[in-house]
């Protein structure tokens, strides 16, 4: 199916609607993880992150758990 063909039908059907209600899910870490990968991280291990989340909830999850310095360059695989 199409973009332009979606695109259309979502036209057709999706009007005139009111929203009800906003709902969102955050996934926290556990408490202490962001501490713990610290630790591995000065012990001189390497640490990788190998996920099937969305790119952007891994770079997010990345960054909650302080693994990104300032000279880090970002280099992702996505659709291999």
């Amino acid at each position: 199916v199409s973009d332009e063909a979606i695109a259309a039908l979502s036209a057709e059907v999706e009007h005139s609607l009111t929203l009800a209600g906003v709902s969102a899910i955050e996934d926290k870490l556990q408490q202490g993880v962001p501490q713990a990968i610290c630790l591995i991280k000065q012990a001189g291990i390497r640490f990788w992150v190998l996920t099937g989340d969305k790119t952007e909830t891994a770079v997010e999850i990345v960054r909650s758990c302080k693994l990104f310095t300032e000279n880090m360059v970002l280099a992702s695989l996505t659709n291999c």
